[in-house]
C-alpha cells in the first residue's frame, strides 16, 4: 500500500513531511494506526503483548493522485484521549481547593502586576477562609473536572467557581450564573478538559434554572475569548477589574443556557 516504502523517513514514531499540495483530482483517505515502539523510543516488530512496549496513535492519510496513480502518505500525531469526571469538593477541602485556585491563577496571570499586587489579589480572593465560605454557600457551586493519566492516577485539571446571580447592565436578567472563575491547571492546558467543565458549567446553570450565563475575561486574553466565543458567549460591554493597585479592561461575556 506504499506504507514500507515511506518507512526511511522517522519510521513508525517519528514525525512525517506533510505534503499538502494541491493534487489534481485527488481523493483523501484517513487510517488509524497503533504503532508499538520500545520505551527507548526504537522501532519494534513485536506484537502487543511485548513487555516494555509503548503505543503512539496516529493518523495516516493517504492521498492517491487519479492522474498519476502515485500515492502520498502523510502521519499526523493523534493527542491521546483522555478520560474526565467532574466532581464537587466538599467544605473540607478548602484548604487544598484554595491553593489549587492559586497555582492556576499565577500559571495564568501571575505575569500581568506586579509581585506586590498579585500576593494582595492572591490574599483577598483565593484565601482559605474565604474559599472554605463560598463551598459551604449554597447560592454557589464549585465544579472540579479529573483526568486520568497514563497510569491511571486522577488529577484535578481544571475548576469553575459559579455564583447564582443577577446579571450585571446591560444583561437585564434575573435569573443568571455567573462563572466567577474557569481555569484550568497548566499541566492540563491542551488536554481537552475545559470542554467537559464548561458542559458541566452549563448543566448546573440549567439545573439552576437560569436564563444565561455571564462572565469576565481580561481583553488580552485572545485564547481565552476564543475559547468563550466557541460555546456561544458574546461579548456585551467592557468592565473593569483591579489587581491589586493596577486596573484592567474585561470583556463582560453572555449566553442563552
Amino acid at each position: 500500500c506504499g506504507i514500507r516504502a515511506m518507512a526511511p523517513i522517522r519510521r513508525a514514531t517519528g514525525w512525517m513531511p506533510r505534503v499538502m499540495s494541491a493534487w489534481p483530482c485527488a481523493a483523501l483517505v484517513s487510517l488509524n494506526l497503533c504503532i508499538a515502539r520500545h520505551a527507548s523510543g526504537k522501532d519494534s516488530n513485536k506484537g502487543p503483548s511485548s513487555k516494555g512496549n509503548s503505543r503512539d496513535a496516529m493518523t495516516v492519510d493517504v492521498m492517491e493522485t487519479m492522474a498519476h496513480g502515485t500515492m502520498l502518505i502523510v502521519l499526523r500525531r493523534i493527542r491521546p484521549v483522555s478520560t474526565f469526571q467532574i466532581r464537587v469538593p466538599a467544605p473540607a477541602e478548602a484548604t487544598q481547593v484554595a491553593a489549587f485556585m492559586r497555582t492556576c491563577y499565577l500559571a495564568a496571570y501571575g505575569h500581568v502586576a506586579s509581585a506586590e499586587d498579585t500576593a494582595e489579589h492572591l490574599a483577598k480572593a483565593y484565601g482559605d477562609v474565604l474559599v472554605a465560605a463560598a463551598l459551604a454557600d449554597d447560592t454557589m457551586r464549585f465544579l472540579i473536572v479529573t483526568r486520568e493519566l497514563a497510569d491511571g492516577r486522577l488529577v484535578d485539571a481544571g475548576y469553575a467557581w459559579l455564583v447564582k446571580a443577577e446579571a450585571p447592565e446591560p444583561l437585564r436578567a434575573r435569573s443568571a450564573v455567573e462563572v466567577r472563575r474557569f481555569y484550568l491547571h497548566p499541566d492540563a492546558i491542551g488536554s481537552g478538559a475545559a470542554e467537559p467543565l464548561m458542559a458541566a458549567v452549563l448543566d448546573q446553570a440549567r439545573t439552576w434554572l437560569a436564563e444565561g450565563v455571564f462572565l469576565s475575561v481580561w481583553k488580552e486574553s485572545a485564547r481565552a475569548i476564543r475559547f468563550y466565543g466557541r460555546h456561544g458567549f458574546r461579548a456585551s460591554a467592557t468592565v473593569h477589574f483591579a489587581i491589586g493597585s493596577a486596573h484592567y479592561d474585561d470583556w463582560l461575556m453572555w449566553r442563552l443556557v
